[in-house]
């Protein structure tokens, strides 16, 4: 494997961290969005939804599919990006920066995050780091 830290309990969290953030994009609570999949036949508990979002619960492809329908988003470019960032994370604490540094830069656009990455290669190249 090439990253030999990667771990599926970590991508759980980045995964539910993407999804909060696209359901906050969306506009839509918690209980909105259990109410819709309800309608979908789908009966998923708020709490469920949390757990899920706080990478307390896995998630399977096909509620992962029905919540990116809610929220218009795309199941493909969501779990990329998570991984991305699970990515960045490792890498983060293999520099010894602190959690807190990284939890900003999870919170930048993918603009924002592709001009650190940027910063971060120029640095390294310069041995700065």
């Amino acid at each position: 494997m090439a990253y030999a830290n990667f771990k599926k309990t970590e991508m759980y969290d980045e995964i539910g961290n993407e999804l909060k953030k696209s359901r906050k994009a969306a506009g839509l609570s918690i209980e909105e969005v259990s109410r819709k999949l309800r309608e979908m036949d789908t009966d998923v508990s708020p709490s469920t939804i949390s757990r899920i979002e706080n990478g307390q619960r896995r998630i399977d492809d096909n509620l992962l599919e029905l919540l990116c329908k809610i929220y218009g988003a795309d199941a493909n470019s969501l779990v990329c990006r998570a991984t991305d960032l699970h990515r960045i994370s490792l890498k983060a604490t293999g520099l010894g920066l602190s959690e807190e540094i990284f939890d900003l830069f999870s919170e930048l656009d993918d603009d924002g995050r592709a001009f650190v990455m940027r910063m971060l290669a120029y640095m390294k190249a310069l041995n700065r780091y």
